[in-house]
Order: C-alpha cells, then sequence, then structure tokens
C-alpha cells in the first residue's frame, strides 16, 4: 500500500510538469518578443524617412477642402476609437461571464456560452478571412476540434468514447497552440480574441465537464472508475479523429485545391509558418518537390500533435494539475498580450489609428471627386510610421 501511494503521489507531481513546461515557454520567449520589437521599430522608421521622401512633393489645396478633410477625418477616427473601445468593453465582459459560468454552471450553462460563442465567432471569421483570401485557415485541425465539441455537446453527450478523444485533443495540440502561434489576450482586437477562443475555450470546456459534470447529461468516461488505460484514450485520438483529419487535410488542400490556392493566392497555414523563420529555411531544403515537403511538413505536424498528446494523458487524473495547466495557458495568452500592449502598441497605436483615418478618408473623398489634403500626384495617404494595424 505505501508503494500504490508513493507512486500516486510521484504521477501527481508529474503532472503538473505541462503547467510548469507552458510557464518556462512563456518566459523563455519574452527575450524573442523584445527582439522582434526592436526589429518592428526598425522597420517602422525606414518606412516613415521612405514616406517623409515621397511626401516633399505633395501640393497644398484650398481651405475649404483642408476643412472638409479635417471634419471627415475627426468623424472617422471618433468611430474608429469607439470601434476599439466596444471591443475592449466586450473583451473585458467575455472574460468575466466565462470565468463566473465556469466556476459556477460548468456543465450547465458554460456548454450553452461555448456554442453561442463558436458559432458566431468561427461564423465572423470565416466572413472576415474570406475577403482575405485566409478561408483556408479554417480547415485547420482546431476549427475541427471545436465542431467535435459541438458535436460531443448536442448530439453524443453519453459518449465517454468521444469525450475522452476531446480531451487529448484540447488539452494536448489545441492548448500547446497558444503558445506555438503567440495567442494574445488583446482585449480591443476580435481577431486576437478570436484565435484565443478556438484555442481556450475547449481546454475550458474539457477541465469543466471533467471534473464537475457529476449528475449532469454529459458522460465523460467510458468507464465508472473513469480508468481507461492512457494508451487507448492515446491511440483512440490519433487514429479516430487526427490521422483520418490530417489524410483528408493533405488530399484536399495541398493535392485537390493546390492549383486553386496557387492561382488565387491564398493562404494556408503551411504557406504562413513557411514563408518566414526557421521553416522557410528547413522545408526547402528536405525537397524541391513542392508535395514532398507538405508531407514533412505534415509528418512534423503529426509528431508535434503525439507529443502534447502525450503530455495530456497525465492531466487525466489529476484535476489539481489540470487546473494549474489550465492556469498556465490563460498566464501565457496574457503574458502575450501584456507584451503585445507594451511592446508594440503603446508606442504603435496612434501613428496606426491615423494611418487607418486618413485611407478611409481617402476613400470617401475619391468617390466624390476629391482629394484628402496633403495627398498630390495620386499617391496613396496615411502611410505613417507603423505601417499598419499589425497582427489585427
Amino acid at each position: 500500500a505505501f508503494h500504490i501511494m508513493t507512486l500516486s503521489y510521484a504521477a501527481t507531481v508529474v503532472a503538473f510538469l505541462p503547467g510548469i513546461g507552458v510557464i518556462w515557454a512563456v518566459i523563455a520567449g519574452a527575450k524573442f518578443v523584445a527582439v522582434y520589437s526592436q526589429q518592428q521599430c526598425v522597420q517602422s522608421r525606414a518606412i516613415f524617412q521612405a514616406d517623409n521622401q515621397d511626401s516633399s512633393g505633395d501640393e497644398s489645396q484650398d481651405p475649404a477642402t483642408r476643412a472638409a478633410a479635417a471634419k471627415l477625418m475627426s468623424k472617422v477616427r471618433n468611430k474608429q476609437i469607439f470601434k476599439h473601445q466596444l471591443f475592449f468593453s466586450n473583451g473585458i465582459m467575455n472574460v468575466g461571464v466565462t470565468s463566473w459560468l465556469i466556476g459556477h454552471s460548468p456543465a450547465e450553462w458554460f456548454p450553452v456560452w461555448y456554442t453561442l460563442k463558436c458559432v458566431g465567432l468561427i461564423a465572423y471569421r470565416w466572413y472576415a478571412y474570406r475577403k482575405k483570401g485566409h478561408h483556408y485557415f479554417l480547415y485547420d485541425l482546431c476549427y475541427w476540434v471545436n465542431l467535435l465539441c459541438l458535436v460531443y455537446l448536442w448530439v453524443v453527450p453519453q459518449s465517454g468514447w468521444t469525450f475522452e478523444i476531446l480531451f487529448q485533443l484540447a488539452n494536448g495540440p489545441l492548448a500547446w497552440s497558444v503558445l506555438a502561434f503567440n495567442n494574445s489576450l488583446v482585449l480591443h482586437s476580435l481577431d486576437h480574441m478570436t484565435s484565443c477562443f478556438i484555442h481556450i475555450s475547449p481546454l475550458l470546456l474539457t477541465y469543466g465537464l471533467r471534473w464537475h459534470s457529476a449528475g449532469s447529461q454529459y458522460v465523460t468516461c467510458q468507464t465508472t472508475d473513469c480508468d481507461t488505460p492512457a494508451l487507448e484514450r492515446l491511440t483512440a485520438a490519433q487514429v479516430y479523429f487526427y490521422l483520418p483529419w490530417l489524410a483528408l487535410y493533405y488530399l484536399w488542400v495541398f493535392v485537390f485545391l493546390d492549383h486553386r490556392v496557387t492561382m488565387r493566392r491564398y493562404t494556408t497555414l503551411f504557406s504562413w509558418v513557411t514563408e518566414k523563420g526557421i521553416w522557410a529555411q528547413v522545408v526547402p531544403s528536405v525537397s524541391s518537390n513542392p508535395y514532398t515537403q507538405k508531407a514533412f511538413y505534415s509528418f512534423v505536424h503529426y509528431f508535434c500533435t503525439l507529443v502534447v498528446s502525450c503530455f495530456s494523458l497525465l492531466l487525466w487524473q489529476s484535476r489539481a494539475a489540470h487546473m494549474f495547466f489550465v492556469a498556465c495557458i490563460c498566464f501565457g495568452a496574457s503574458w502575450n498580450a501584456g507584451s503585445y500592449y507594451f511592446r508594440y502598441f503603446a508606442k504603435q497605436f496612434a501613428q496606426n489609428l491615423d494611418r487607418t483615418v486618413e485611407q478611409k478618408v481617402e476613400e470617401v473623398l475619391m468617390k466624390k471627386g476629391g482629394r484628402p489634403a496633403g495627398c498630390a500626384g495620386g499617391r496613396r495617404c496615411g502611410k505613417t510610421e507603423g505601417g499598419g494595424l499589425a497582427r489585427e
């Protein structure tokens, strides 16, 4: 009995390692963020100097046009600030309501709250990304795991087998994607908050149902004692969900739709991660054949998913370790947001707001046959230091 108790305590201690790993990765990544921020400042200064040179030949306009442009710019600016304030307030309320529901009604009202946000945010993301040519991102694993959440909640809530698969995916690849993609809890940005929702909400959902669903309609285990062997749970998630998704994704996006994606210059996760950084150097060195490159990318994706899914096995038997891991993932998203606000946002928001306002004013005046003050020679207005609303 003593040996069994010792092993139980040891397993509990080991279960805290994923959370500790998250904290280490977040803190260690701070130096990288600082270097990136400095690079952004250098690029911004270069853009600003180039724009000053381009605008040296601008022609002045009459006072009436200047006054009309100034009035329109003030109106557009106020609308932009109102939009950011509205999103920020909604972001605060979302964090508060989510926290209250996961603590008060994790198996009753939180699934409803999750469903409403899932349908609304993913529908909006498809609409917004479709206009940018980024909608192929919605074929990625994260979105399909959220679909699995909806299927479990509203179609097969009595399937403990389905929940065990969902638990492996939500606490494995989705949770660690917060660090992999530098997801940030930027409260005024709908795009940032949507990314956080996609990767964190399934984690919160599975935490609430795993430990607080007694007496509810949701079945979270195949057996009464929730003692399904770890290898069986890991294999089920890989064989019955991940590997079928990976095969279909490769055939559909990388083979059948490859020509369409290339010709229309759509962005996929593969093209996004391989256009810069270490992936831009590693993938071409593997092979010159694009299909081989994508197969290599798929293999690395599978290997990383398998590793972090093994970490999620440690969380199944320990409520404390699971709660600690959830807190660490949320801390990581908050830390990334702090880096964004203090290293980038505080310095760039005013310049980026000016750029957005001037672009919108230019569009309005061009439709009316006019031109904003300071935009001579048909040159596009609004290029100021910062170069745009980065990361949004």
